[in-house]
């Protein structure tokens, strides 16, 4: 629904960012999880510059969506494209959410997801926690960015940059796995230092 309403925005002449703004199509439709799905070339072509890789983000994801969703598509372009110069992912995590509003959904998850991975939680009660406060209950529509993109984070912390552990995270976590896995396998092949094998 979300780019399908931006697809006949565009052809009855309303250009980006109109065409996905949360003005033009409600938030719901708005901040659905699009905007991220496609976003991981951007950090590809974009290495060891994550500035370049959220200008192209924002402008790519805001054809079709806004606000929480294109701030989700701006975090993963980022640590893909810091991932190619550092290999501290919670270094990466942190200066990538530096991108957002701080009174941002998104912004407020990854501290959140912060804060329990350096606790005693093990990732299953760490997703417990997303699903009480980032739920999809809590966000309307069919595929909301705010519980996906808190999975992406969950993993990646809690996988401690192991490919296959993140990896059973997120596809064992549920929500839409078709494309978060996606997102966070693309991670590692940015940085072969990471564990893959």
């Amino acid at each position: 629904l979300t780019e399908e309403s931006a697809y006949m925005n565009l052809k009855q002449g309303i250009h980006a960012p109109e065409s996905g703004s949360i003005a033009q199509n409600g938030k719901v439709i708005a901040e659905q999880i699009g905007a991220q799905i496609f976003i991981d070339g951007w950090g590809m072509v974009s290495p060891g510059d994550p500035e370049q890789a959220v200008d192209l983000a924002k402008r790519a994801g805001s054809v079709s969506h806004d606000g929480e969703s294109v701030y989700g598509a701006q975090v993963v372009a980022a640590m893909e494209a810091m991932a190619f110069i550092e290999n501290d992912i919670k270094k990466i995590i942190e200066e990538s959410k530096k991108f957002v509003p701080t009174d941002s959904t998104i912004y407020k998850l990854i501290s959140d997801i912060q804060d329990w991975s350096s606790g005693n939680l093990d990732w299953e009660q760490a997703r417990s926690k997303i699903e009480d406060k980032y739920g999809y209950s809590k966000f309307p529509g069919n595929c909301h960015i705010v519980p996906n993109h808190a999975l992406i984070i969950l993993a990646l912390l809690f996988g401690v940059v192991d490919f296959h552990k993140s990896l059973m995270i997120v596809n064992t976590s549920g929500c839409y796995t078709v494309c978060i896995s996606g997102n966070v396998g693309n991670l590692f092949f940015c940085n072969l230092s990471f564990k893959i094998i």
